[in-house]
């Protein structure tokens, strides 16, 4: 699978095992990442540049498979995606239900992923957080 591949399969499969939460979905996941991969959010709400690091691949699904995350009725469309060699640059429009009822919110979300030897072995992810309720669908 060449580095795209690993990317969009890697995110698919990320909210495929959030629904199911099954073993054999999370080791797919697993599958796709190096074992020291790190994963940095920089989001537009914080006043500093990174505001969450994960290392390993450990703590990336300790992180995703916790209950009660809110990961689990994240809905992510990929928009676009643009690789050159190693690095996959992948647009996504997520969203999930707001806390009022009325509709959801939605955002856009940029992942840039490093991929070596058809394992993930680091991801960026930019959000802008400061604009997240977009009610309605």
């Amino acid at each position: 699978m060449d580095a795209s591949g690993v990317a969009i399969e890697f995110l698919s499969g990320l909210q495929a095992a959030r629904r199911s939460g099954t073993d054999e979905a999370w080791s797919r996941v697993e599958g796709l990442l190096s074992e020291k991969v790190e994963w940095r959010f920089a989001a537009g709400d914080t006043g500093a540049p990174w505001w969450n690091r994960l290392v390993g691949a450990e703590e990336v699904l300790r992180v995703h498979r916790s209950p009660g995350s809110g990961w689990i009725v994240l809905q992510s469309e990929t928009v676009n995606t643009f690789t050159d060699g190693e690095q996959v640059l992948v647009e996504q429009m997520t969203g999930m239900p707001d806390n009022f009822g009325e509709g959801e919110w939605r955002k856009p979300v940029a992942h840039v992923f490093v991929v070596h030897g058809g394992v993930i072995e680091q991801i960026r992810t930019y959000r802008n957080d400061l604009q997240t309720n977009v009610h309605g669908s």
